[in-house]
């Protein structure tokens, strides 16, 4: 799996769906959407994507099977590991 071909990851607690454009992220207890960010790209390994709402970025890290997260004026950093990719 690269980050040309991924459309699900999880974490612990959480996922992350493809639908359209956006990333759908629900909580895993319930499967209730708690947040949706904007895909803004992909590459051979990543695929990186926007929460307007939240002024925030997300990295989706395959190659080190981690999710990075970002705020205004702040650098990537590893926010929790991938449990599943599909």
């Amino acid at each position: 799996m690269n980050g040309r071909q991924v459309r699900y990851f999880a974490m612990q607690g959480r996922s992350f769906t493809q639908e359209g454009n956006e990333w759908v992220e629900r909580d895993g207890a319930t499967g209730q959407v708690t947040f949706r960010f904007r895909e803004a790209s992909r590459d051979v390994w990543s695929v990186y994507a926007r929460d307007d709402s939240r002024n925030m970025k997300m990295q989706l890290d395959l190659y080190r099977r981690v999710i990075r997260l970002s705020w205004p004026s702040q650098p990537l950093l590893d926010w929790a590991p991938i449990t599943d990719v599909r």
